[in-house]
């Protein structure tokens, strides 16, 4: 039966997963029904472990998904019609009409989770700091404590958060304080509990069939991956682009230097990469995803504060300074900010050749096509001139 969708957002998600059907443990498979009311948005979001098909079981809705190539593929579906969201990326749903509309999802995992982008950014606990939230979307620390109030106490997409470590997550957080030594180990063991579990039933790239399939980047063969070489040689499987520091003098103060599969075409098939962050002093890499690969991190030198957010919304934060090891579960939101008055700079790793990156900001606001000032503005509680006043920070991004 439709549920009443009477809140600001005007749609209700109702879940089936492996909390409400525990039947489904292990099988990797769930479902949600998703009920709209006029003008109802079921805002900006991601699905972390899973890829959704929708069916619409009445109404219209307009939907749509944006790759990391920061392209917007939308479309207006009616009943009975079927709409894809791959793993892992930004995506919405939005009624439009005048009457309610309705529709089933469908998940290729028991617990898909979900991470609603305003609530992860503006409503996690503990908050996140407003210098990360200022420079990432380019707006002033006062714009963003208005911004937060609007979700002050409040249970945002409360029905979504059904994950089977959350009880894990808030007993670890409230431990006792401890030293320093004592400390860096339980982060540790924070760690291995979070990603064991949402790493279960989720695989990183393919298993690779032969030694060596170097990329052919210029093949006209379309694949998940690239099509083999006929030869190589060792400079296909050689990158000298991390060595040295690249300049950080842009907005963000930072700069990202990738080393995967279109640097490296001998990493085709071998589900690994690296990238090098430069910060400046203040610099930020800003809370973003990266919807194919887990993340661990090594501070060259410098001293950073990073976090990431899960499903049910904590953020789990802590500083780390030149030799330290920090690691962020595939698919969440994560960043790293330089809170010194000096350069810093790290080596990511991932377990992908192309782990893909969705910078949040950009990808909200500086998608082509553009994502409708209407979601927007419904999915931060802010105004339409709002809205338009930060994607104008974004023109020509990146």
């Amino acid at each position: 039966m439709p549920k009443p969708a009477n809140n600001l957002l005007g749609s209700t998600v109702t879940p089936a997963n492996v909390m409400q059907i525990p039947g489904l443990n292990t099988l990797g498979v769930s479902m949600a029904r998703v009920d709209f009311g006029p003008g109802g948005l079921n805002p900006p979001h991601t699905h972390p472990r899973a890829t959704e098909i929708l069916f619409v079981l009445y109404g219209e809705l307009d939907v749509g998904f944006i790759t990391t190539a920061n392209v917007l593929v939308s479309m207006t579906i009616k009943q009975g019609d079927i709409f894809t969201f791959p793993k892992g990326l930004v995506h919405f749903q939005i009624n439009n009409g005048n009457g309610p509309a309705a529709a089933i999802a469908a998940f290729d995992s028991q617990n898909p989770g979900v991470q609603a982008i305003a609530a992860t950014l503006f409503a996690a606990m503990p908050p996140i700091s407003d210098s990360v939230l200022s420079k990432a979307l380019q707006i002033s620390n006062q714009e963003v404590d208005a911004i937060k109030s609007k979700f002050a106490g409040y249970p945002f997409y409360q029905a979504l958060i059904c994950l089977t470590f959350e009880k894990q997550i808030t007993f670890l957080i409230h431990l006792p304080a401890m030293d320093a030594t004592a400390g860096k180990l339980s982060v540790v063991v924070i760690m291995v509990l979070v990603i064991a579990t949402i790493s279960n039933f989720v695989s990183a790239d393919p298993d690779m069939l032969q030694d060596v399939c170097v990329a052919d980047l210029n093949n006209v063969v379309k694949m998940n991956g690239f099509a083999c070489k006929a030869n190589f040689s060792a400079s296909d499987f050689f990158f000298a682009g991390l060595a040295m520091p690249k300049p950080a003098n842009n907005m963000l103060g930072s700069t990202v230097t990738p080393a995967n599969v279109m640097q490296i075409p001998g990493l085709n098939t071998l589900s690994v990469s690296m990238a090098r962050v430069d910060f400046g002093p203040g610099g930020l890499n800003p809370p973003h995803t990266h919807p194919r690969a887990t993340e661990i991190l090594f501070v060259l030198y410098g001293e950073l504060d990073v976090g990431f957010i899960t499903t049910a919304n904590v953020l789990v934060s802590m500083t780390i300074k030149q030799g330290d090891i920090f690691t962020f579960p595939k698919g969440l939101v994560h960043f790293q900010i330089n809170n010194g008055n000096g350069p810093a700079a790290a080596i990511a790793a991932f377990d992908s050749q192309n782990p893909g990156v969705q910078a949040i900001a950009g990808t909200l606001f500086a998608a082509m096509p553009p994502v409708s000032d209407s979601v927007l503005s419904k999915a931060f509680q802010i105004s339409n001139q709002e809205v338009d006043a930060i994607k104008s920070k974004f023109a020509g991004y990146p």
